[in-house]
């Protein structure tokens, strides 16, 4: 029949208002914020002034990030809470998190964590913050394939700013690497103090080189050659630089980090059966190649 307008009793009845009036949001914010989304969403095309093939791909992209940011963010903290409130140490682990979340979590992390300490160091100066960074080249690195140029910009001059600003508002900035050559080099040139282990790869040698101005050249040509437990201390501590040995940490505290030998395990009866297996694979591997090469050589 004719479309008609429907009265205040019909509507109420609909199924789809009933759901309305039974929906709760959840309590993580996240997804508290993707549902509001979704909601503004309909409402927007409902109104035709939004483009439902623009706005949900940015929401889809959100959801996909979820499962990652709840494995170092809790998402259900009550108003009130923040980073520090049950210790003045946080350890924030990356390991089980893929790369995205990787370079985006530290992000938002250190710049609250910034932002918050500026607010109460400008109140007494007495609060100071300092955020330390391992494996530095995973999250300070200028070359990434995976990120926009805006959203790589804005995660080096957080930090950027941090290291060159930080001082002021008493936030200290501590980074550990294997890879300096990976580090933005505005960072590396903005620390006052530097403990250099050993080097090989060139390219991190340059740019050791390049961006310290600490060194001298015997210290500097000392670096690929330095035994294990060795370092060069350079910077506004020491007046020259100093070569320092590291006394070996206690096996209690030790991290499961050490290199495999593979000579280690080779009198073992299960290294020898993983061997034989892994060659007889290396043998089909081959065989098959020759039979489906067809190259006239």
């Amino acid at each position: 029949g004719p479309s008609r307008e429907l009265s205040d009793a019909e509507i109420e009845d609909l199924p789809l208002f009933r759901a309305i009036s039974d929906y709760e949001f959840p309590q993580d914010i996240v997804s508290k914020i993707i549902h509001f989304l979704y909601l503004q969403l309909i409402f927007d095309v409902h109104n035709d002034k939004a483009k439902n093939d623009h706005i949900s791909p940015a929401i889809h992209k959100l959801e996909s990030k979820i499962k990652g940011l709840k494995k170092v963010i809790n998402t259900n903290a009550v108003e009130g809470q923040n980073l520090f409130s049950d210790s003045s140490r946080v350890i924030i682990n990356l390991n089980d998190v893929n790369l995205d979340i990787k370079k985006t979590s530290p992000l938002l992390l250190a710049k609250k964590a910034y932002d918050d300490n500026k607010v109460e160091y400008r109140k007494d100066g007495k609060k100071y913050l300092n955020i330390i960074i391992d494996e530095a080249h995973n999250i300070l690195s200028y070359a990434s394939q995976r990120e926009s140029e805006t959203w790589k910009d804005y995660r080096l001059e957080t930090f950027e700013e941090i290291i060159k600003e930080g001082r002021k508002f008493g936030v200290f900035l501590t980074i550990a690497s294997q890879r300096p050559s990976d580090i933005s080099t505005t960072i590396i040139s903005q620390l006052h103090n530097y403990f250099l282990h050993r080097l090989i790869n060139n390219k991190d040698i340059d740019a050791v080189e390049r961006t310290i101005s600490y060194l001298d050249k015997v210290s500097f040509e000392a670096l690929p050659i330095m035994p294990t437990g060795t370092c060069v201390l350079a910077g506004l501590s020491a007046q020259v630089p100093v070569i320092l040995e590291i006394d070996k940490i206690d096996d209690d505290f030790e991290p499961h980090n050490k290199t495999i030998r593979p000579t280690d395990f080779w009198g073992e009866a299960s290294a020898d059966i993983k061997q034989d297996v892994f060659v007889e694979n290396v043998i089909e591997d081959n065989e098959a190649l020759e039979e489906e090469d067809d190259l006239p050589f």
